[in-house]
């Protein structure tokens, strides 16, 4: 009886020709909603923004993909808000009267932005500069710089430059949380091509320094517009063009030790002046909130003086690539650190993968847990050497800091893992390191081992270490239950050699052949 009473109240006016749309749309039930909670449903339209950005790493790599290294979300008004204002009065009514649908909005043309301010009332903005900014929307919006909540930028250095020079982002801005600006003519690398030497010229600094609020900073291809940086800083992203030097490293230093809950730390660029060992700072900057150190500096000896000069907490991830300006050793990207003087982040390791192929393809991982390198764990520490200019190793005293002498105490690592990529099926040539002795001497833990596609010789040079008993400090690795190797091309000589290292290491614990080893497994 109900059903057919509310049919009969749709269905009449439907039959009066004469009846007035409004009185029709006035009957639907979504609008016997009050405003109030049909505006809070709108709301559901807006994409809160999100400048933070969310790097897409690759299987067990901690390293940003610069294609991908992108804001969350973009501030900008969804379409569907616009829909909305026109399916009737009511709802258009409703609509314009809740601030929440104008305050996010991209900024390029004067009429959208005035009337977006005026419907967003008080509510903090979020706006995004991706065209070329009009010198009408200066003022229009410079009123209103103390409500901006996120700003991002992305656009070309004479764009950025004309931004600074309208005055457009010269006050103070009180709310401002998230401010993400990048030079779009930017490489994606740091060898990209030098820009004018007008677009480095200084500029005004932006809020006027006045940013109590914010949260995260990134700053890509671009000079660092301020003199110092709020204790409420938690993402600080720098750097990325060779043309827009770091500031210098007394100063970039002095801005860290006043953001004590830094998270994130992402720099890549080269400081002004010179990062020596005489810079390394006596008195280390304390960041005991930092969870991610992403740098990627030159000259190469660069971050080891960065990291030599921070105190980081024990669950810190620390991950490095060289500049591609400056070549060199592996064992410079970290020259500063010993494994006495490392922080403490690198004092708890279990698990050590070194990949490396036959031109100059170097990539260190350690993890604090075993199985994180098989579950597609990201790696605690991460030093890439990916670099077409370095050399290739001709003495073992190349390899240091990769394969051995490495800038933390490896006494606690329990696998190793060895992977070997080859540049072609049947590749043969390549680097040559034939020093294992070193290697395995240094991991007296080791449970175990993990040898992928090692050319034959290496693999016949490494089980050689392995079954060495008659050194004086007696048989290395004692620990060692478990081998795997994968390879297409393992050698009959190998293949003997791995029973050989078992029969050895048994007779030299006085086990059986079976307790020797609890697996090994030769496979593809």
């Amino acid at each position: 009886m109900l059903l057919a009473q509310d049919m009969a109240a749709v269905e009449g006016p439907m039959g009066d020709m004469h009846t007035p749309p409004q009185r029709f749309n006035s009957l639907s039930p979504v609008n016997t909603l009050p405003p109030e909670l049909l505006g809070l449903i709108f709301t559901f339209l807006v994409r809160p923004a999100n400048l933070q950005p969310k790097p897409r790493r690759a299987r067990g790599t901690m390293l940003p993909d610069p294609q991908y290294d992108r804001p969350t979300q973009v501030p900008q008004m969804d379409a569907n808000i616009v829909r909305v204002t026109h399916v009737c009065k009511y709802w258009r009514a409703v609509a314009i009267e809740t601030p929440d649908l104008w305050a996010s909005f991209a900024v390029f043309h004067p009429g959208l932005v005035q009337e977006c301010l005026v419907r967003s009332k008080t509510v903090p903005l979020s706006v995004s500069i991706g065209y070329a900014v009009s010198p009408h929307v200066s003022p229009i919006l410079g009123d209103s710089v103390h409500r901006l909540r996120s700003a991002y930028v992305f656009q070309k250095t004479k764009i950025i430059e004309s931004i600074w020079r309208q005055q457009l982002f010269t006050r103070p801005a009180p709310s401002l949380e998230e401010l993400f600006i990048e030079n779009t003519e930017r490489h994606c690398w740091m060898d990209g091509a030098p820009i004018p030497e007008d677009a480095t010229s200084p500029l005004p600094a932006m809020f006027s320094g006045v940013i109590p609020r914010l949260r995260i900073l990134v700053l890509k291809g671009v000079p660092m517009p301020f003199t110092s940086l709020p204790d409420t800083l938690v993402h600080l992203e720098i750097g990325g063009l060779s043309s827009v030097p770091l500031p210098s490293f007394p100063f970039f230093l002095a801005m860290l030790r006043a953001c004590s809950s830094l998270q994130t730390v992402n720099i890549a660029g080269s400081f002004e002046g010179e990062a020596g060992p005489l810079a390394v700072a006596s008195d280390a900057v304390a960041l005991p909130k930092l969870e991610r150190l992403y740098m990627e500096l030159e000259p190469t000896r660069a971050p080891g003086v960065l990291l030599a000069s921070l105190a980081l907490p024990a669950h810190a991830d620390v991950a490095v690539l060289p500049a591609v300006h400056d070549g060199g050793r592996f064992r410079t990207l970290l020259g500063v650190i010993t494994p006495s003087s490392a922080p403490p982040c690198f004092q708890s390791f279990r698990c050590l993968r070194a990949a490396w192929d036959t031109t100059y393809q170097w990539n260190l991982q350690a993890y604090r847990e075993t199985s994180a390198q098989s579950s597609s764990g990201r790696a605690a520490l991460e030093i890439d050497g990916r670099d077409d200019r370095w050399a290739l190793p001709n003495v073992p005293e190349d390899w240091a800091g990769f394969l051995y002498d490495w800038p933390f105490d490896p006494s606690q690592i329990e696998m190793l893992v060895l992977d070997h990529h080859p540049e072609t099926e049947g590749t043969r040539g390549g680097p040559f390191f034939g020093q294992w002795d070193r290697v395995f001497g240094q991991l007296p833990a080791l449970t175990s081992l993990t040898a992928k596609h090692l050319p034959p010789s290496e693999m016949e040079s490494l089980l050689e270490a392995l079954k060495d008993s008659t050194s004086r400090t007696g048989l290395v690795c004692r620990g060692l239950v478990t081998v795997k190797v994968s390879s297409k091309q393992i050698s009959d000589r190998a293949r003997s050699g791995l029973a050989e290292v078992a029969l050895a290491r048994s007779l030299g614990m006085r086990e059986s052949l079976e307790s020797a080893f609890q697996s090994i497994h030769i496979g593809q």
